[in-house]
């Protein structure tokens, strides 16, 4: 199963295989009132099908889970 791995710095999600290659990277849009949200780590359901990635605000104070389609 491959690894997903979030960037901060660009709001995006690194699909790695296990040899370490790049096999896709998707964009995160965080739609939050300052604009400055950001992703924070990943995890994938036990069937491969979804994606489980946190985030959070600014402040540290709000933060969220996203539930996406593996890709």
């Amino acid at each position: 199963m491959p690894a997903y791995i979030a960037n901060r710095g660009n709001n995006t999600i690194v699909r790695i295989g296990q040899g370490g290659n790049v096999l896709g990277v998707r964009g995160v849009a965080l739609d939050s009132p300052v604009n400055n949200a950001s992703l924070n780590g990943t995890a994938a359901s036990t069937d491969g099908k979804t994606i489980y990635v946190t985030f959070t605000m600014p402040s540290n104070i709000q933060g969220g889970v996203l539930a996406l389609l593996a890709f």
